[in-house]
């Protein structure tokens, strides 16, 4: 059989390829946008855990210069804080080491540009799938990641509520 009917009866095996391969770039610019998203929520969160970590007890010791530092409901209200701001470093820390998979120029040319071009597209295809599962797995990892976060701070807000109440009182 020689490499023309070869291809042929490839494609008859493989129908599909051109339609799934038109998958294959925009599958990546998906991924980036969702992955994009998770870590600027992250960041946002960070942000603001700060803001209210640094203000609530600011604004406490602005009515109340007796406030009570040393409270139990204070010191579990800021290990909760240090734990959001530390589980969100994690996020960025995992985020920034993993990053997002995405086909390599440089490994299509040093190992892709000998097949046909139904044999390339099935890779491509196969390589995307391969790359936006990796990548589905470290957004959902990430975004974990932030319900935790979101968990512990709304811990520490009830913490420090709990706290401004009691000092105010």
């Amino acid at each position: 059989m020689n490499e023309q009917e070869n291809d042929l009866r490839q494609e008859s095996d493989w129908p599909s390829v051109d339609l799934a391969y038109e998958f294959v770039a925009p599958s990546y610019d998906w991924i980036q946008r969702r992955f994009e998203s998770v870590e600027r929520r992250i960041q946002t969160f960070l942000a603001f855990t700060a803001t209210l970590t640094l203000g609530l007890p600011a604004l406490v010791i602005a009515i109340e210069k007796d406030a009570d530092f040393i409270s139990v409901w204070f010191i579990v209200a800021m290990a909760s804080a240090v734990l959001t701001l530390a589980l969100g470093i994690v996020a960025k820390l995992i985020s920034g080491n993993s990053g997002i998979w995405f086909l390599s120029p440089a490994s299509l040319y040093e190992g892709s540009l000998h097949y046909t071009e139904l044999e390339f597209k099935k890779n491509a295809i196969h390589w995307a799938g391969q790359h936006f599962d990796a990548n589905v797995s470290l957004i959902n990892k990430m975004g974990r990641i932030l319900t935790g976060m979101i968990c512990l701070f709304s811990i520490e807000v009830v913490l420090l509520l709990i706290w401004a109440v009691l000092s105010l009182a």
